[in-house]
């Protein structure tokens, strides 16, 4: 063979190897189109049962003719947020071949997920001639627990309104806990309360005592809204500390008073979004 021949041969099995099927698990080509993430919801966490994720694709430096970004495929794996690891990525059928809009190259999906789980999602881009980009950025999004799903210890009171979230939140009395079982090491974790039905302050005079980290909530925010993610004027406090073992978190009744809790939420290293 000679090396004219030996150059066409290698370029004609690169070419193979980039236009196989995305679905085959076959290697993607490098110069496959790429895919960024333009809009997701701004925090973490939802108390909703779904969120919406915007992609954008666009073409690879070193693409020639049918370069063209055609669509997008979406893995997505859904994970309990007691857990110490991430499920494996799943393939829904319906988030395999996503449409573009013809002028910006952007498609949007809805992903559902349950209390006290997390939703990691990641995307990437196919173009028209059928060469696949790398997988981008990871987006993960948890929902909280509600109040009901806590361990409660002592005195903890439901109390009732239209304001809370499923219409129910916990009063912690006296000496009562709520606990969460089970949170990994190195989690993040925030609680959610509403003050008063018009209250549209974070800060009230007091905030919950996370004792299972000898801590404090110390960073507050206030989600209206304005992006919110229908949390619609409720208060959060992040605690001062991520945990430091794997086991409980405890609740506990603020010395300067009490307030009624919504849910918790933790975020734990797995479901921090990442590239």
């Amino acid at each position: 063979m000679t090396p004219r021949t030996l150059r066409v041969a290698t370029a004609m099995a690169v070419a193979a190897l980039a236009t196989l099927s995305p679905s085959s698990g076959s290697q993607a080509a490098t110069s496959g189109p790429s895919v960024q993430t333009v809009a997701r919801p701004i925090y973490p966490f939802t108390l909703a049962s779904s969120f919406k994720i915007t992609y954008e694709a666009y073409q690879g430096s070193e693409l020639e003719d049918g370069g063209r970004p055609a669509y997008v495929q979406v893995r997505v794996s859904k994970t309990p947020l007691t857990s110490t690891s991430r499920r494996a990525w799943t393939y829904p059928s319906h988030l395999q071949r996503v449409g573009l809009t013809s002028t910006w190259r952007t498609g949007q999906i809805t992903i559902g997920l349950n209390q006290g789980q997390a939703s990691c999602v990641g995307a990437r881009a196919v173009d028209a001639a059928g060469r696949v980009g790398p997988w981008g950025y990871t987006t993960c999004i948890a929902r909280f627990f509600d109040d009901n799903q806590l361990e409660r210890r002592g005195v903890v009171k439901t109390v009732r309104a239209t304001r809370f979230w499923h219409g129910v939140a916990s009063e912690i009395d006296g000496g009562g806990q709520l606990i969460l079982r089970h949170v990994p090491r190195g989690s993040d974790v925030w609680v959610l309360g509403r003050p008063a039905p018009y209250s549209t302050t974070a800060y009230w005079g007091f905030t919950p005592r996370i004792i299972g980290m000898n801590s404090t909530g110390t960073k507050q925010i206030v989600l209206g809204q304005d992006g919110g993610n229908n949390v619609n004027r409720r208060s959060m406090w992040q605690a001062s500390m991520r945990t430091q073992r794997l086991g409980p978190v405890w609740l506990r009744r603020d010395r300067d008073g009490t307030f009624p809790i919504e849910g918790i939420v933790v975020i734990p290293p797995w479901a921090r979004s990442s590239t």
